[in-house]
């Protein structure tokens, strides 16, 4: 009894990026995030990478100790480039029983930011990822509208026949598809470090690959369109569907639906048990002819808040 008393009555000590974190920042993040939809908590070896990649700013990653055990954490990025200073925050993540932690790293994280000439702080938040309106609420985040929307149905009741017969579709090959297929993926937001680090992690054949299978559409024998299929970490049955990245000219609804087709029953084959997609707004009104014949709706699934300091 006498130990647990003196766990609720220490203090917390907040510090900034060390790289011995990185390991437990990875697992606090798994177990706090096992149960959200379409959350994938970077795994420690990425973390590694990115954290000693140029430019990496160690003072914006805050993390929460209790007698020197790491409990919880909070990572932000200032941007450059905008009207006003900017900064781009996740939310805090603890571990169970160390909630008090949530507001003291909030708290830190908004004091630095502002000593650093931020005014305006920015935050996701997607449905399905715990219990965050008090803490918004609390921090007068403003809803800014919706970020990302997700479309999802179960496989065995999709009915394919209404896309395009995916022929001319292709299982990927380095040597003709890398440098396109990478260049695709930087387009959709993916940083140049991590899409080298997961294509290699493909092409090895590792079995716990980022993707599962990845589908291609060549014309002259050049790679025009892409897609892939991915796993959220916590869904072992859900085959998240990338949008189908195209170069200008090439028609989503007939080479986009071709690649879906191909993918959607690659992932029933595979076990796979239910389709998924996120669309970002821009994207909606695109899709809405291809959805309509899969069936499925975009539905709002994160929102963006935003904080003026």
């Amino acid at each position: 009894m006498r130990n647990m008393a003196s766990r609720k009555t220490a203090s917390y000590e907040i510090k900034t990026y060390e790289e011995k974190f990185i390991e437990e920042q990875a697992r606090i993040g798994r177990e706090a995030t096992k149960d959200w939809t379409q959350y994938r908590q970077t795994p420690a070896e990425e973390l590694r990478k990115t954290y000693s990649a140029p430019g990496f700013d160690a003072s914006t990653r805050f993390y929460a100790l209790l007698k020197g055990e790491l409990v919880g954490y909070l990572t932000a990025s200032v941007m450059s480039g905008t009207a006003e200073k900017t900064a781009v925050t996740r939310l805090p993540v603890v571990k169970k029983g160390h909630e008090r932690a949530q507001k003291l790293l909030m708290d830190h994280a908004l004091k630095v930011l502002k000593e650093r000439g931020v005014s305006v702080v920015t935050t996701e938040v997607g449905k399905g990822w715990g219990d965050w309106e008090t803490l918004l609420k609390q921090y007068k985040f403003e809803d800014t509208g919706v970020s990302q929307y997700l479309a999802e149905k179960s496989i065995s009741s999709i009915d394919l026949s209404h896309l395009p017969a995916p022929e001319g579709v292709e299982q990927y090959e380095r040597g003709k598809d890398r440098d396109v297929f990478g260049t695709m993926l930087a387009g959709l937001g993916f940083p140049a470090e991590r899409v080298k680090l997961l294509m290699d992690q493909y092409e090895s054949g590792a079995k716990d690959s980022y993707f599962r299978r990845v589908a291609v559409f060549r014309k002259d024998n050049k790679t025009v369109a892409a897609s892939a299929i991915t796993v959220p970490d916590n869904e072992p049955d859900v085959a998240r569907v990338l949008r189908v990245m195209m170069v200008p000219g090439v028609d989503l609804s007939d080479v986009g639906g071709r690649i879906i087709r191909k993918l959607v029953e690659a992932g029933g084959k595979d076990g796979f048990k239910r389709f998924r997609m996120t669309l970002l707004p821009d994207n909606v009104k695109a899709y809405n002819d291809l959805f309509s014949r899969l069936g499925v709706a975009a539905a709002p699934f994160i929102h963006t808040y935003e904080k003026r300091l």
